[in-house]
């Protein structure tokens, strides 16, 4: 990996880390994306009447690569600079990812992303995902933590992170759509 010459977004000056096109993670990271287009390129149909196809991605570090943040935090998550961060925009896009949304958008396949970030943040997700490459994700296709939802009644108050992300994953398969 190699060292950048970006302003941290917290303290302007702090020189980060971050991969390299040429590294292994990004080497790694392509094969995935053969692999998912190649599928999605097998498998765009529609389903049985009503039912749509849907791909479901995570958003940190699965969508957008955190490793910047992981680097200046000491990898301890810490909500306060994790969000000024978020707020920055500072994350690029995973590798090969922005490819492979837009790959199964123009084979009819819906595109959601999903994070445990909370829903004050939605604004900059969106943002950010749209500056790296991805099709701006309207509110109906981007999922935060809110966990006023009616599908999250089951575990409301304090879902985990993965009721929160299994439920809301089962709200989007009810809406008619098969997750792929």
């Amino acid at each position: 990996d190699t060292l950048t010459s970006t302003p941290d977004p917290v303290d302007g000056k702090t020189t980060l880390h971050t991969f390299s096109p040429a590294s292994a993670y990004a080497n790694e990271v392509a094969g995935i994306e053969g692999v998912a287009s190649k599928y999605l390129d097998l498998h765009a149909f529609r389903g049985p009447r009503g039912v749509r196809q849907a791909i479901l991605f995570d958003v940190d570090d699965t969508t957008l690569n955190t490793y910047d943040y992981e680097i200046y935090s000491n990898f301890v998550y810490n909500p306060t600079t994790n969000g000024q961060f978020v707020t920055a925009e500072a994350f690029p896009a995973v590798p090969g990812m922005p490819s492979v949304a837009a790959n199964a958008a123009a084979h009819g396949y819906a595109v959601f992303f999903l994070t445990g970030r909370p829903e004050a943040q939605r604004a900059v997700t969106a943002d950010n995902l749209a500056k790296v490459g991805y099709a701006r994700p309207d509110n109906a296709h981007l999922y935060l933590k809110d966990l006023t939802k009616p599908w999250l009644a089951s575990c409301a108050p304090s879902c985990t992170t993965t009721q929160y992300k299994s439920l809301t994953r089962q709200h989007i398969e009810s809406l008619g759509y098969n997750i792929v």
